[in-house]
């Protein structure tokens, strides 16, 4: 891939071979030299045919997920999965006692 400086922006060329048939994305991470991370998505036939756009690059985030989110996630799934089992348990009893299947209810 090159890049080439441009007064309105800049041009990136290059070329991917032995794509096979299929939808494809081509990626290119561009850093600045003041440090800043542009990528870009194009996506490309697959098909041998050239592909061709005009894209604004964007920052790329550099957000960092907390160390404690994904506990935090685990934990609400957990309690979600109680929640479940624990709404299926009283449906059984509840059908037990009234010898009905759980959601029906008693004429009279």
């Amino acid at each position: 891939m090159r890049a080439e400086a441009l007064p309105t922006g800049c041009l990136l060329t290059g070329s991917v071979g032995d794509l096979s048939p299929g939808r494809w994305f081509l990626y290119a991470e561009i850093t600045a030299p003041d440090g800043v991370v542009q990528e870009v998505w194009l996506p490309t036939p697959g098909d041998g045919e050239r592909a061709a756009a005009d894209r604004q690059l964007y920052e790329v985030s550099q957000q960092r997920t907390p160390p404690w989110r994904p506990v935090a996630e685990v934990g609400t799934l957990g309690a979600a999965a109680a929640i479940l089992v624990a709404c299926l348990q009283l449906s059984r009893r509840a059908s037990r006692r009234t010898g009905q299947p759980a959601g029906q209810r008693s004429e009279g």
